[in-house]
C-alpha cells in the first residue's frame, strides 16, 4: 500500500518537522492501515533531508485506543506492532509523540517507543489488556518500567486502570496545562532540543532487579493474593 493510498495516517512536512497524524475513527485502533502508515511515514521522514524531527499525533480527541480487535481473527497482519515500534525507536531523527487525548494499550506502547512524549495535565493513559486476560504484547511491560517507577508501572500493567499523566513525570517530557497549549508547547520543545538530547531510546535505559524492586514485586503479589483469595480457593478446589 503506497502512502498516497493510506488515509489512516496523514503525512505532512512543515518547517523541518514531519507530522504523522493518525485519523482512524472512532478510536484510532492500530489497524494494519495505521501500522503501514506509521512505517511509511517514518521512512519518508528519514529519507527527506529537510526533515529534522518527526511528530506522531492524532486528529481525534484521543491518541489511540490500542489494537484493532477485529484483526484478532487472523488475516494479513504484517507489519506487526512490535515491528512498527522498533522502526520508531531506532529512527535516527527524534520522534515525538504528542497526545491530544488518552492513549491505551498499543496506543501507549506507540508513545513509549517514541524518543519524547508531550501531553496535557488532565490526560490519562493506561494498559487495559489485563481486562481481556492478556498482558501488553508490544513492549509495554519492558518500556514502561524504564520510564515510570516500578511500583506505578506494575500497578498499571496488573490492574489496567487509567493513570493520570501528572503521576508519570518520567514518562512525559512536557505536560501542558491545557490541550489548547499543545501546539505551541510542542513547537517550543522541538526548538529546545539539542543534538545530544534529541534521541532518547527507552530500550537503552538499564533496569536492574534490585532488592528494592524485588520487594515491590513481593508486596504486589501478596496484595493480589489477598484481594483474590476467594477466587484462588475456588480454583484450588477445581484442581482437586
Amino acid at each position: 500500500m503506497s502512502q498516497m493510498e493510506n488515509n489512516a495516517v496523514v503525512y505532512a512536512v512543515s518547517e523541518g518537522v514531519a507530522t504523522l497524524t493518525m485519523q482512524n475513527a472512532p478510536v484510532n485502533a492500530l489497524s494494519r492501515d495505521v501500522r503501514v502508515g506509521l512505517i511509511s511515514g517514518i521512512d519518508s521522514a528519514l529519507a527527506d533531508e529537510a526533515v529534522q524531527a518527526v511528530v506522531i499525533t492524532s486528529s481525534l480527541a484521543l491518541f489511540s485506543g490500542g489494537a484493532d480487535i477485529s484483526e484478532f481473527s487472523g488475516g494479513d497482519l504484517s507489519p506487526m506492532l512490535p515491528e512498527v515500534l522498533d522502526k520508531i525507536e531506532n529512527a535516527y531523527k527524534p520522534v515525538i509523540a504528542v497526545l491530544p487525548g488518552p492513549a491505551f494499550g498499543g496506543g501507549l506502547e506507540v508513545a513509549l517507543a517514541c524518543h519524547h512524549r508531550i501531553t496535557f495535565a488532565q490526560n490519562k493513559v493506561g494498559l487495559p489488556e489485563v481486562n481481556l486476560g492478556i498482558l501488553p504484547g508490544a513492549g509495554g511491560t519492558q518500556r514502561l518500567p524504564r520510564l515510570a517507577d516500578v511500583q506505578t508501572a506494575l500497578t498499571m500493567i496488573a490492574t489496567g486502570r487509567p493513570t493520570s499523566v501528572v503521576k508519570l513525570p518520567g514518562v512525559f517530557d512536557k505536560i501542558s496545562d491545557k490541550p489548547e497549549y499543545l501546539l505551541v508547547d510542542t513547537q517550543e520543545y522541538l526548538s529546545s532540543l539539542t543534538p545530544e538530547a534529541a534521541i532518547k531510546r527507552t530500550s537503552d535505559i538499564a533496569l536492574e532487579l534490585t532488592d528494592e524492586i524485588n520487594a515491590v514485586f513481593d508486596a504486589v503479589i501478596a496484595q493480589t493474593k489477598k484481594q483474590h483469595a476467594a477466587f484462588l480457593r475456588h480454583l484450588n478446589v477445581l484442581k482437586q
